[in-house]
């Protein structure tokens, strides 16, 4: 304890700190000398000793003492009061001083991390790594709760840039080149295959040579023994109206080879009109096939999807298909057209019997999408055109039954 040697008395006085003020009021009787609030300080004095002679006190002092205390309670009240005030202010004061010494700590970071910058551009050298220390000094400190830093790094990841090393940069860029490449030498070979094969049928054209016998039905005859001269395996002709189809048939020793190979026996992407090869094409043939590429330009079996529209459909001049052999020319009638996804039983050749080859005409009669008036028997061969369309998973398939030999 300090001793206060500034009073006018002969008794003592202390300079006690705020914390042991509750307790000395407790325990001592004190009177106030003096209270500084900005000192946070109050100064006591210890009563003089009192004479043990015992002294008779009248009624009216006791009453007097009694008052006496009760004020000196209400005076410690106000003291513990005070007390807490003092205690408030300094802590408000002590959180002020603590945010200013942080604003002037920041500050001189930032002076640092300036000065830092302006001597690494001068000497030309990169500070990578330093600069990520001063990033990471200069962030801001954010206390968050405990399912806030899983939300921090979510947003992290969805932000994060991914940096691809060069030599994987080098990789993409090259593979993306050949890959243009591939595709685009693709659609080049597809385009100088199918204008090759419109220059052989513009040629083949002269083969055909159109006879009419009335204004409504023309006949065609066809020169096979130069067609053959040119190319031995052409067996027909075939002509659809309202479509693009009217194409020399070849057909080879499979169903594969004219799928890539022209008229001409060429490697051709877009093919040629090809005969089923189990087919004889000399009148023998219950279900004779026909199939072609949907080349997507118009050409080969391209149009066949235009039998599966209304338009087509309703116009009954279409329904007659005109195939020509060497055996002679016939007349098909249209029974059935629809799209299937790929499969073998509708180009079926060979059946058990009349029942066998009944239920097959009834099935793909019954999936006709149009309602056509022609009616099939057991008695009558029939012809089948047969195409891809759209992404290739499906088939356009058409349906046409023996009408009459011309």
């Amino acid at each position: 304890m300090k001793k206060n040697n500034m009073l006018d008395h002969d008794t003592t006085a202390e300079l006690l700190d705020l914390d042991e003020i509750p307790k000395i009021l407790e325990t001592r009787e004190i009177k106030i000398i003096s209270y500084t609030e900005n000192e946070g300080v109050i100064e006591i004095k210890e009563p003089e000793e009192e004479n043990t002679t015992e002294i008779e006190v009248p009624e009216e002092i006791s009453e007097i003492d009694q008052e006496s205390e009760i004020k000196e309670k209400d005076e410690i009240e106000e003291i513990r009061e005070k007390i807490e005030e003092i205690k408030e202010k300094k802590k408000e004061k002590k959180e002020k001083e603590d945010i200013e010494d942080i604003k002037e700590k920041i500050a001189e970071i930032k002076e640092k991390k300036v000065e830092k910058k302006e001597k690494k551009i001068k000497e030309k050298k990169p500070a990578k790594e330093e600069d990520e220390i001063d990033d990471v000094l200069l962030e801001p400190i954010v206390i968050e709760d405990e399912e806030e830093p899983e939300k921090s790094s979510k947003k992290d990841k969805q932000l994060r840039v991914v940096r691809l090393k060069p030599w994987v940069i080098v990789t993409m860029v090259i593979v993306l080149f050949f890959g243009f490449l591939f595709f685009a030498g693709k659609i080049v070979i597809w385009y100088l295959h199918v204008n090759e094969n419109h220059t052989i049928q513009k040629n083949l054209g002269k083969m055909v040579i159109t006879t009419y016998q009335d204004k409504e039905d023309e006949l065609y005859d066809i020169d096979f023994q130069t067609l053959k001269e040119m190319n031995p395996d052409a067996v027909a002709y075939l002509k659809v109206k309202n479509t693009n189809i009217d194409y020399i048939v070849v057909q080879g020793d499979d169903n594969e080879y004219y799928l890539n190979h022209n008229f001409e026996k060429k490697w051709n992407v877009a093919g040629w009109i090809f005969g089923d090869y189990r087919n004889r094409f000399d009148e023998t043939d219950i279900n004779m096939i026909i199939y072609g590429h949907n080349t997507k330009d118009g050409s080969m079996f391209d149009s066949l999807v235009n039998v599966l529209k209304e338009e087509w459909q309703e116009n009954e001049e279409n329904y007659d298909i005109l195939l020509v052999t060497e055996m002679g020319s016939y007349l098909f009638e249209v029974f059935s057209t629809y799209s299937i996804t790929p499969e073998d039983y509708y180009i079926r050749t060979d059946f058990s019997g009349d029942q066998d080859y009944k239920e097959f005409l009834k099935t793909i009669e019954d999936r006709s999408n149009f309602n056509y008036p022609t009616k099939v028997s057991t008695s009558e061969r029939i012809l089948t055109l047969s195409s891809c369309i759209g992404d290739g998973k499906k088939r356009v398939v058409l349906h046409a039954k023996i009408k009459e030999k011309l």
